[in-house]
């Protein structure tokens, strides 16, 4: 089993060896002369050759001391085999070949360069560290197109999510306070506002808010994590620029 298994992987390794050491760009003046290049292929050939020489004789030996309970090996390890060989053909081809294929088949068109525009941004808030940061950006924005700001906080608590916007809890009251003073200080910066509060789970409030508004670019924080933070966190940038067809520009 172990000599198979080597049998498998051993070429896996040479050729791609000898690929590596070939290309100028990588290896220089180290580069492998025609000479070196010659022999190396020839030994690989013979290594492929005796190596698929054991594989097959190994396989074949297997299947015919199976007998009739050969079908699982045809089902499972002949087309690893095969899968291996497949594999080993697209490894020998050289990447050069494999590029200028891409390149015919692929050309490059022209490119439409079209000057966007953003009239009204929404701004995701969720009253974090990001906030400062997802402001900046936004109001930025906001002045070189000439744009209006829409703020967006979803209310999450238990009240939001049973009541929706008859929702008047100390959370609630307390969200929609410090949503109206971000608003305030971004006015007396010269900026059109809407303060805008959500209620229930965050990405769907959040695009339900921006298709209600017409937001054409929607801005929000992300905060990295993932995997099992994001099952006890949640993602929300993913659900919502899935669900939205507006750029969506994600701070970090």
């Amino acid at each position: 089993m172990s000599q198979v298994i080597l049998s498998l992987q051993l070429p896996f390794a040479v050729i791609p060896l000898i690929h590596f050491t070939s290309e100028r760009s990588r290896m220089g003046e180290f580069t492998n002369k025609m000479w070196v290049k010659v022999l190396a292929w020839v030994t690989a050939s013979i290594i492929v050759g005796l190596n698929g020489k054991l594989v097959l004789g190994k396989v074949g030996s297997w299947i015919e001391e199976a007998g009739p309970d050969a079908i699982w090996l045809w089902l499972t390890v002949v087309p690893v085999v095969a899968g291996c060989a497949a594999l080993l053909v697209y490894v020998t081809i050289p990447r050069s070949w494999r590029s200028r294929a891409s390149v015919r088949t692929q050309p490059a068109g022209d490119i439409d360069l079209t000057t966007q525009t953003y009239h009204r941004i929404g701004v995701a808030l969720d009253y974090g560290t990001l906030d400062t940061k997802v402001l900046s950006h936004a109001q930025t924005l906001a002045r070189q197109h000439g744009a209006s700001i829409a703020l967006f906080h979803v209310v999450e608590g238990v009240s939001g999510q049973l009541y929706g916007e008859d929702a008047y809890d100390d959370e609630a009251r307390k969200d929609r306070e410090r949503l109206e003073d971000i608003a305030r200080q971004l006015r007396n910066a010269g900026h059109e506002v809407v303060p805008l509060l959500g209620f229930g789970r965050v990405p769907e409030q959040l695009v339900a808010l921006s298709r209600e508004q017409g937001i054409d670019l929607l801005v929000m924080g992300g905060h990295r994590h993932r995997g099992l933070k994001d099952l006890l966190f949640g993602a929300s940038v993913s659900e919502v620029r899935h669900q939205l067809s507006i750029p969506v520009l994600v701070v970090q």
